[in-house]
């Protein structure tokens, strides 16, 4: 009995530590701290605070806009158009994210004119994706989202021609250990208040396909149910809408960098050289 108790122990915790939330972000040179969720003694931070660090695994659950139980957020990070956004993902109780499998993606949603992004209700967001990060090369190859778990944050640039005006960023990580099942999928949203430009009251339109959370994904997209997850010739199919590649007609072009590195599967090991990807990867 008292073996049995021990591992039930040790499972639970091994689970709560591979679950996880935003920790930190840094924007314009300037850091922030994510709130810690069940903490009391968080300092001010633009990050909207999540109730659990256990994901959303039913696509339909309002809490899959941005986490379990999010609240807004004291503060509005500034920006500008073309800015870095970093952010540091913390486990339930490590210092690193625990997941290696699943994609990364980002959307950005205008508030409309005469609010702000501190007093926006985001279940009336309209999200465009700006970035999405999947499989690190060809067929059957790791997760960017395995570098996290080393200690990297993400990085994510802002799209260049964004109007001025307050933004809520919806950044997802999606665990996909499970998805050899319908709701398998494990979510991980966090939103970020910004206010580009210094702002506006009446922010310029952005044309670009939207979607809201719930709303955004179905339980059967092929990136949501994925059976085939770890046969060797496995390629991702992303879920939601398409990255934007103009805002109102002014293209926005992405960098690509080049680097080398070694990334730990779930399952196994693979070594890869000269990997091309959006977005770059940083040590905090």
């Amino acid at each position: 009995m008292l073996f049995e108790a021990v591992i039930t122990t040790l499972a639970a915790v091994a689970s709560v530590s591979a679950h996880g939330f935003a920790g930190s972000m840094t924007i314009g040179g300037k850091s922030y701290s994510g709130p810690t969720p069940e903490s009391n003694n968080d300092a001010p931070s633009p990050i909207r605070k999540v109730m659990s660090v256990y994901p959303v695994t039913n696509v339909s659950d309002p809490n899959i806009n941005c986490g379990i139980g999010a609240k807004e957020a004291a503060l509005v990070a500034a920006a500008n158009p073309g800015d870095k956004v970093t952010i540091k993902w913390k486990g339930g109780s490590t210092p690193n994210w625990g997941h290696t499998m699943g994609p990364i993606m980002t959307y950005l949603a205008q508030v409309p004119a005469g609010q702000t992004a501190d007093k926006f209700n985001t279940q009336h967001a309209k999200f465009f994706k700006i970035d999405q990060a999947g499989q690190t090369g060809g067929p059957g190859s790791p997760w960017v989202q395995a570098r996290m778990m080393g200690g990297m944050a993400y990085t994510v640039t802002l799209p260049n021609h964004l109007p001025a005006g307050d933004y809520i960023m919806r950044h997802e990580l999606i665990a996909l250990h499970y998805a050899n099942i319908t709701n398998g999928a494990q979510h991980y949203p966090a939103c970020i208040q910004l206010r580009v430009g210094g702002g506006s009251n009446a922010p310029k339109a952005i044309s670009a396909p939207t979607v809201s959370f719930p709303g955004g994904y179905t339980a059967n997209d092929k990136g949501l149910l994925v059976p085939d997850l770890r046969k060797p010739d496995f390629v991702y199919t992303f879920p939601g809408p398409p990255v934007v590649k103009s805002l109102g007609g002014a293209s926005d072009k992405r960098s690509t960098n080049v680097v080398n590195s070694t990334i730990k599967d779930e399952t196994y090991k693979f070594k890869r050289k000269n990997i091309k990807r959006s977005a770059r990867f940083v040590y905090q």
